[in-house]
């Protein structure tokens, strides 16, 4: 828009434009630019125009002020229990929540450990998040239920604790890029205490979801790609980072140990997919652009992945990007979980629902009260009653996307589905953690 347009003009191209056009325009300002938009929208310091529609999403301010001023605390302490939302133990919360239908041997009974990275689950108006800060404790142990419980069936579980980033900060690039180092540099730390000090030689599976995946990517290649703990290694499941496949082949490959997941029992192999609605997809395949605007660590610099085509393993076949897996007909059905779940409001009884209360800056006390089974008969019912389709999932070898028609209950076409990654698949996840576990100890 010309400096000449009027705010008539400006008011008709903001009425035009898609709420992501202009989280992208205004991420592409320069800081100052971007500084008088927020301050426009309703305050420099508190983030715009309200708490839940701006203030969550607008950038942070200056990320060197609120490092010096040691605002987002310090490290955690690895050598004590304090320093992980789990280490090792067995429980009835958290990582150790069972599923409706789930059976869970005792933790002295499993061969394998899991060390698993949340996704974000903080929102709040600093680049990375204080340990002290309790805002974002439920909504950590939720992910840690929904997501990490699918490998307590063989694993032992392990989950650090680490001053994750403000959602905030994957649409401001130059910050979110250093609120990164300062995650990443705590989980670093978490892995290297866990491999000295509790994995004694046991098979190890490795495991992520969204901001998890995005540092997994780099500790992969620091800590485990050419070391010898990739001896180890039984699977990694590494979901929502938009990985490229470049990082695994070609002239600039990284990965030459970790290979790309093939088959049901390979050991030592790469799992990544993005579950996301169709039409989401098909703009990703026209224009290039996927929605990591941060880019991938590769090689010790950031990396575009604009345009690059993208690490896609389905679920049910376990084939990336069409490499290998079972046949069609040979193929798993989806056998997920629907959270039922509580809050200061009452009764949550569906992803929608859910996804809205996880993006609050504020303790809403959540609370898991089951996972209940949600196989493709339930799913396949909700969408003939919405006349939505059959369930026929599909890989895109080009975005790494996997996509099928999902009913209104498991999200919001417009924003995605990368909240039902772990969900919609759990029974499908826990069984093949089961069977390469079993491959591994037997080689």
């Amino acid at each position: 828009m010309g400096a000449g347009a009027s705010a008539e003009d400006a008011s008709k191209a903001l009425q035009a434009a898609s709420a992501e056009e202009v989280k992208a325009a205004i991420a592409a300002l320069p800081e100052e630019a971007r500084g008088k938009v927020q301050a426009a929208l309703g305050g420099a310091e508190g983030g715009g125009a309200g708490e839940e529609d701006w203030g969550v999403f607008g950038n942070k301010g200056p990320y060197g002020p609120q490092k010096e001023q040691g605002l987002f605390g310090p490290a955690p302490d690895y050598s004590t229990a304090e320093g992980w939302y789990w280490y090792g133990e067995d429980g009835t919360t958290g990582p150790e929540f069972v599923a409706d239908g789930a059976e869970k041997p005792p933790v002295a009974d499993r061969v394998a450990d899991c060390f698993f990275i949340h996704p974000t689950s903080y929102f709040g108006e600093i680049w990375n998040m204080p340990l002290a800060n309790t805002a974002a404790t439920d909504k950590t142990m939720y992910y840690l239920e929904t997501d990490a419980s699918v490998f307590n069936g063989s694993c032992r579980m392990f989950c650090p604790k680490y001053r994750q980033e403000t959602c905030a900060g994957f649409a401001f690039p130059e910050e979110g890029r250093q609120a990164y180092e300062l995650a990443y540099s705590d989980l670093k730390a978490a892995f290297e205490h866990y491999l000295k000090e509790k994995n004694d030689g046991r098979p190890l599976v490795l495991a992520s979801h969204s901001q998890g995946s995005l540092n997994m990517t780099r500790l992969l290649q620091e800590c485990v790609e050419g070391k010898e703990v990739m001896k180890q290694v039984v699977a990694i499941y590494c979901m929502a980072a938009w990985v490229p496949l470049s990082l695994f082949g070609g002239e600039k490959a990284v990965f030459k140990d970790i290979k790309l997941c093939k088959a049901p029992d390979s050991t030592g192999v790469f799992i990544h997919w993005n579950l996301d609605a169709l039409a989401r997809v098909e703009q990703r395949r026209s224009d290039g652009k996927w929605d990591l605007q941060l880019g991938q660590w590769r090689a010790g610099e950031w990396m575009s992945i604009d345009g690059e085509a993208v690490v896609g393993t389905n679920p049910l076949t376990w084939a990336s990007n069409g490499m290998g897996g079972v046949s069609e007909a040979e193929a798993a059905t989806q056998k997920g979980v629907m959270p039922k779940c509580t809050c200061d409001d009452g009764p949550l009884d569906d992803v929608n629902a859910i996804c809205m209360v996880l993006c609050q800056d504020k303790n809403i006390n959540l609370k898991v009260q089951s996972l209940a089974k949600f196989d493709q008969a339930d799913l396949q019912a909700l969408l003939d009653k919405q006349e939505a389709g059959s369930f026929c999932l599909k890989v895109d070898d080009k975005t790494g996307d996997v996509f099928s028609p999902l009913p209104q209950e498991c999200g919001m076409a417009e924003q995605g589905y990368e909240a039902e990654n772990f969900l919609l698949f759990y029974f499908n996840i826990r069984d093949n953690v089961r069977t390469r576990v079993d491959a591994f100890t037997k080689q």
